[in-house]
């Protein structure tokens, strides 16, 4: 059974109550180019990027879900777990 998903939906509406789900997904795509599949999802973003900050420039390849920096062969991006990429 998989809890994860049901817990994080729960969270992130408590934990974000001044945007909907799809004002701030919206937001994302606009600002960031990244596309935020579910509230599972925002919220690991949002707390990545209250860690780390806007992210640096990339010089080689990117993921095409969250423009994050990929190796030139990888199969699958390791920051937001997009696959194929």
């Amino acid at each position: 059974m998989d809890v994860e998903p049901q817990h994080y939906h729960k969270s992130s509406t408590r934990e974000y109550p001044m945007k909907s789900f799809h004002e701030k997904q919206r937001r994302i795509k606009e600002i960031d180019n990244v596309a935020i599949r579910d509230k599972e999802h925002l919220a690991y973003y949002e707390i990545f990027h209250r860690v780390f900050g806007t992210r640096p420039t990339t010089t080689g390849g990117t993921c095409p879900g969250c423009q994050y920096e990929v190796r030139e062969d990888a199969t699958f991006c390791r920051t937001c777990g997009a696959c194929p990429i």
